[in-house]
């Protein structure tokens, strides 16, 4: 008889016996005759989860947004939730998702109370760029959230609100110098103290991390860390970061290629530890979770100076204009270091040129691949063995001579620094197979993940670029050319010791077939196969054999 609310009601009634297409047709006649909330929120819910209708996001999200429109408060949590995750549709949209949240807060919703707050700590509430604002409109904003927080109750919030403690610290004024000036001033800081550098063609927005970081979420505000919440005892300044693998990796094909790239990284790791795989995986085109630096002033300099040219794969001069470099200076850590290290001791720096000179020296690349050999029997290694003796004997390994001298660590003269982390209690899920501490903490919901250019350990200045002459690159005279110092096309040392590993496990992926990686125990949860594996294997194969470049698998 058209009496709306009993509708609404039968929909109900359907949905809970199971028979949502009669509650979909139901909903969608409503809603013809006149816009209402509860229908849908309703259908809503039934696009999302593909019950009675096809499963579509979209629309999934444009009926949320219509209920929450007309003050449904659950509809309002649901919007804001679907652009703060993105991946179903769209990128995240994080603007929309706390201006969601927070009308959701105001009419006393306690799960958006703690995600409006959570959006105040990253500053998401606001349009514009974190470092255009004032630091008095980050204050309030951070204050806020703080009060957001804590009105939620929510047991996810203290440990927010413990490392929140901290007031946003005033952000001091970076030197800008002219190439010379800033040469001349850091050879005269090199004679009282040592250094290491980085040299970058502009500064991008704060914390300064390896790429493995990089996807991370944005915070602008550091807390103090505590040594029982630390995977390592070293490092002072940590960031929120968000950990979802939707926004991180995107479609399926990005989300394998990744895995498949993180889980070579696993069997390196394993058959050659943990400083030695970092050091190499930097140079062999794999991203590590090192920050690259060199103990070569010029060195960082030709990486301020220089851009690259993605499409020729090489460094061309970097042409005067308004975008200003800048040049990162750290104090040469002085402890001691031994490849026996893990990362759970002293690898926040890792010394990659003093590494490859310390190898012994054969004549050439099958000599070095034999010897490799022989260390990785002694160690009776294999992709599915990961119960290996605490020593690993390296002095077997031989690296040619030529090789070595002219590997990219060494002509860059290369090192690594590595960020601490509180890892979130996700991130301990399922990276079962890093083995963390039993100390560390693991109540935290985000990575907490240490900014290295924190101005307690680090000196930043910028090159004014202004005006850059062919005089200012007459200071680089000295070291290798450009392409000797970089170029995509170059064999390196770095593929001699990955590749005849990765050969091993190509090998055994073949054998194994389309095992998922999973139901090994110890390995972490990618959702991907050996098959998988294989498949980004071949890949790598076809692209070398088409450019002629790198070692290929037999």
């Amino acid at each position: 008889m058209g009496y709306d609310e009993s509708s609404l009601q039968r929909a109900q009634a359907l949905i809970s016996a199971q028979r949502p297409a009669e509650a979909a047709a139901i909903l969608q006649q409503l809603l013809r005759q006149r816009p209402d909330r509860d229908a849908y929120a309703m259908l809503g819910d039934l696009y999302s989860m593909g019950q009675g209708v096809e499963k579509n996001a979209d629309k999934a999200c444009e009926c949320f947004e219509n209920a929450a429109k007309m003050g449904h408060v659950g509809a309002m949590r649901a919007t804001a939730e679907m652009n703060y995750r993105g991946g179903m549709i769209h990128e995240p949209f994080f603007l929309k998702a706390a201006a969601w949240y927070h009308k959701a807060a105001e009419c006393g919703d306690r799960e958006s109370m703690y995600m409006a707050g959570v959006c105040d700590l990253f500053c998401e509430s606001e349009r514009r760029r974190p470092e255009k604002r004032p630091e008095e409109e980050d204050m309030y904003i951070w204050r806020i959230g703080m009060q957001l927080l804590a009105a939620s109750r929510d047991l996810r919030a203290e440990p927010l609100l413990h490392y929140a403690g901290r007031r946003l610290p005033r952000w001091r004024k970076i030197p800008v110098m002219t190439v010379r000036e800033l040469y001349e001033k850091l050879r005269r800081d090199e004679q009282n103290q040592k250094y290491i550098y980085r040299g970058q063609t502009r500064m991008y927005q704060p914390p300064l991390r390896p790429s493995a970081f990089r996807p991370c979420q944005y915070s602008r505000f550091a807390m103090e860390g505590e040594p029982a919440y630390q995977v390592r005892n070293w490092g002072r300044e940590f960031y929120l970061e968000r950990t979802d693998n939707e926004y991180l990796f995107g479609d399926e094909k990005r989300t394998k290629s990744h895995a498949a790239r993180r889980i070579m990284s696993v069997y390196m790791n394993n058959a050659l530890g943990y400083p030695l795989t970092q050091a190499l995986f930097q140079q062999a085109g794999y991203s590590s979770e090192g920050l690259d630096v060199t103990y070569d002033l010029h060195i960082a300099l030709f990486f301020a100076l220089y851009e690259f040219d993605a499409e020729k794969g090489k460094y061309k001069r970097k042409k005067a204009g308004k975008r200003q470099s800048v040049v990162y200076r750290w104090k040469k850590p002085e402890s001691s270091f031994s490849l026996q290290d893990d990362y759970y001791k002293k690898a926040h720096f890792i010394p990659s040129l003093e590494i490859i000179q310390n190898f012994g020296v054969c004549r050439s690349r099958e000599e070095s691949i034999a010897s490799l050999e022989r260390y990785l029997n002694a160690i009776h290694w294999g992709s599915m063995e990961f119960d290996l003796p605490d020593y690993r004997p390296f002095e077997l390994i031989r690296l040619p001579e030529e090789a070595r001298t002219k590997s990219r660590i060494a002509r860059q003269k290369g090192a690594l620094l590595i960020p601490d982390i509180i890892p979130s209690s996700r991130m301990m899920e399922t990276h079962a197979l890093w083995g963390y501490p039993i100390e560390v903490n693991s109540n935290m919901e985000y990575n907490l993940v240490q900014d290295l250019s924190d101005p307690s350990i680090c000196d930043s200045f910028l090159i004014d670029c202004s005006d850059l002459r062919d005089a200012d690159f007459d200071l680089l005279k000295d070291i290798p050319s450009p392409d000797e110092i970089y170029s995509e096309g170059q064999n390196d040392i770095s593929h001699i010791l990955t590749y005849n590993i990765f050969e091993r496990v190509y090998e055994e992926a073949m054998r194994m077939g389309t095992i998922p990686i999973e139901q090994i125990p110890i390995m972490p949860g990618y959702g991907v196969s050996y098959l998988d594996v294989l498949q980004l294997l071949q890949k790598w194969n076809q692209k070398r054999k088409k450019d002629q470049y790198f070692y290929i698998f037999q």
